[in-house]
C-alpha cells in the first residue's frame, strides 16, 4: 500500500504498524483472553477462510487495524498446528479504494490441486450510496502469504435471476458427489420472498466460474438475514450452520443437489448466547469437522475487542444428538488435575476453589437436582459474585443466559436422587464457555470483572448432589510473530 493509497481511505499508518504499536497496551490488559486465540492488538471478528492445508490450520478473520471498533474491515490471518501455538501472518486483504472497496467482508480459502490457492470474499461498498456489494477473487501463492485481489468481480447481482438486495454476502464452499457449489446469504428485493442462502455451482475445476444453481435454503424470519451460513456433511446428514443476528441456528437434514434444496428435520441454537457469533468450518487430516466463531461484546477502549471460541469439534452421539466439544489440542493446557469427590460434597454444602485461578481454569463438575433443589458456582471478588451459575433441574443459568435441560438424555443414571448431568466450564480472564452433558448444550458468555476473581464457591442446596468435581489451572496460547512484517522490522522479531 503506498502513501496515496493510504491517503485516499483515509489509513492513519501501514496496517501491519498499527497493529504492532497497539499489541503491548492490548496484551498488558488483564481481561483480555490468554488461551483462546485473538488477533494481536485491535478489533478482529468473524473467522473467515478456515482450512486445513499442509499440516496447518489456516483462519483468516475480520479485523480493523487501526482501533478496536468495528471498521473498514481487513483480514488478519494466522496459523496453527494445534491450535495451542499461533503464528501470526500478514494481513491478507485491505480494502482497494480502486475497486470503490470499503472492506474485505466474510468468504473462504480454496486450496486447488495443481492452481494457486484462491480467496472468495465480499467486497462491500458504500451501501449509503446505494452501491451492491459484490464477490470477489483474492489470487494467493503456495506460501499462503500473498494475496491480490482482482478487480473484476467474481459474482454480481446479476448473476442472480431475480432481484435481490445489494447486501448480499458470505461465500462458503463446499463439494458433494465430485462437484463444488457456493452458498451466500442474500435477501430478495420482492417482499414476498423471505430471506435464503442462495446457491451456486462451479462451471469448472478452477473453481473461479460459478453458476446459480437455486435456492438452498428459505429464511422464514423476514427482520434477519442468514449470514455467514456454513454447509457440511455430518454423518448421513447436512448441517446448516447461519448466523442470524441473534444466536446461531442450525438445521440438519437432507440436501437433493439436482435440485439444489436442502430439507431440514430438525433445528435448534447451536450455542445458547448471541456473544458467539458467525461460526466457520475446517475439515482435518483425520476428518474431525471443527468449528470456529467469533465471541462478541466486549468493552471499546482497551486496544483489543474479539476473540474466537476455543475449537468445536462436531459429533453425533449414539442417540442421535448433534454433539459439539473442544477439540482434544486444548487438554494440553491443563496444568496438575484437583479433584473434589463426592464425600467432600456430603460433609459440607459448599467447597471453594482458590488454589488456581478462577478466572483461567476448567472445572468439569457432575451433579443430580432433583426438584427444589441446585447446584451453584459462584466467581467472588471478596464476598461480592460477579457471574454465577445456577444448576436447577429445568435450566442451567450464566447470568441472564439460560440453557434448558433434557431430563429425557441425562448423562448417566448415578443416583438414587434422579438423572445426573455434567457440565464441562471454561474460563479466560473474561469469557465462559459452558458444555452440558458432552457438549449437547453449549453457552458462551463475556463476563467483565472475571479476571478480578480470587475464589470460585461450588455448593449445593437441599437434596442436589455433587458426585465428583475436578479442575485444571489452564495455560496460556503462544503466538509466534517473525513472520508479522512491522512487528519483525521494529522488534527484529
Amino acid at each position: 500500500m503506498n502513501d496515496t493509497t493510504k491517503k485516499r481511505n483515509g489509513y492513519p499508518q501501514d496496517p501491519h504498524a498499527a497493529v504492532r504499536d497497539a499489541t503491548p497496551r492490548a496484551e498488558a490488559d488483564p481481561m483480555r483472553p490468554r488461551y483462546h486465540f485473538h488477533a494481536p492488538a485491535n478489533w478482529m471478528n468473524d473467522p473467515n477462510g478456515t482450512v486445513y492445508h499442509d499440516g496447518y490450520y489456516e483462519v483468516f478473520y475480520q479485523s480493523n487495524p487501526y482501533g478496536d471498533n468495528w471498521d473498514r474491515m481487513h483480514w488478519g490471518h494466522a496459523r496453527t498446528r494445534d491450535f495451542l501455538a499461533w503464528q501470526h501472518l500478514p494481513i491478507a486483504l485491505i480494502p482497494n479504494p480502486e475497486f470503490g472497496e470499503t472492506g474485505c467482508w466474510s468468504g473462504v480459502c480454496l486450496p486447488r490441486s495443481a492452481r494457486p490457492p484462491i480467496l472468495l470474499y465480499t467486497s462491500a461498498r458504500d451501501r449509503d450510496a446505494g452501491e451492491p456489494f459484490v464477490q470477489r477473487i483474492a489470487d494467493g501463492d503456495e506460501s499462503f502469504l500473498l494475496w491480490r485481489p482482482r478487480e473484476a468481480p467474481l459474482l454480481q447481482l446479476d448473476d442472480v435471476p431475480f432481484p435481490i438486495d445489494g447486501d448480499w454476502r458470505d461465500p462458503f464452499v463446499f463439494r458433494h458427489d465430485g462437484r463444488y457449489f457456493l452458498i451466500l446469504a442474500a435477501r430478495p428485493i420482492d417482499d414476498t420472498r423471505p430471506p435464503a442462502v442462495l446457491l451456486f455451482h462451479a462451471s469448472d475445476e478452477t473453481l473461479e466460474n460459478w453458476e446459480y444453481h437455486g435456492v438452498l435454503f428459505e429464511w422464514t424470519q423476514t427482520d434477519s438475514l442468514p449470514e455467514c451460513p456454513n454447509f457440511i456433511r455430518l454423518a448421513e446428514e447436512w448441517l446448516l450452520l447461519v448466523s442470524p443476528f441473534a444466536p446461531v441456528k442450525f438445521f440438519r437434514g437432507a440436501f437433493d443437489a439436482e435440485s439444489g434444496r436442502f430439507t431440514a428435520r430438525e433445528s435448534g441454537l447451536f450455542d445458547r448466547s448471541p456473544q458467539y457469533y458467525a461460526t466457520n468450518t475446517i475439515t482435518d487430516a483425520v476428518g474431525r469437522t471443527i468449528v470456529l466463531a467469533w465471541i462478541r461484546g466486549f468493552p471499546e477502549g482497551r486496544g483489543w475487542n474479539g476473540c474466537l471460541a476455543l475449537p468445536r469439534e462436531l459429533s453425533i452421539g449414539a442417540d442421535g444428538a448433534l454433539e459439539r466439544n473442544p477439540v482434544r489440542e486444548i487438554e494440553k493446557l491443563r496444568g496438575v488435575q484437583r479433584v473434589v469427590d463426592h464425600t467432600s460434597f456430603c460433609c459440607a454444602r459448599s467447597v471453594s476453589i482458590a488454589d488456581v485461578s478462577p478466572a483461567k481454569m476448567e472445572l468439569t463438575m457432575r451433579y443430580t437436582v432433583p426438584e427444589g433443589s441446585a447446584v451453584r458456582v459462584e466467581f467472588l471478588v471478596g464476598t461480592r459474585a460477579v457471574v454465577a451459575i445456577e444448576c436447577t433441574d429445568s435450566e442451567i443459568s450464566v447470568g441472564d443466559d439460560v440453557i434448558p435441560v433434557d431430563q429425557a438424555n441425562p448423562i448417566t443414571d448415578a443416583s438414587r436422587s434422579g438423572p445426573s448431568h455434567e457440565i464441562r466450564l471454561f474460563t479466560d480472564q473474561s469469557v465462559i464457555e459452558l458444555y452440558l452433558d458432552r457438549g449437547r448444550e453449549c453457552l458462551t458468555r463475556v463476563v467483565p470483572g472475571l479476571h478480578l476473581c480470587e475464589t470460585a464457591i461450588v455448593s449445593r442446596t437441599n437434596r442436589a448432589e455433587i458426585h465428583r468435581a475436578e479442575y485444571y489451572p489452564m495455560s496460556d496460547a503462544t503466538y509466534d510473530f517473525s513472520l508479522f512484517p512491522a512487528y519483525c522490522t521494529k522488534t527484529g522479531g
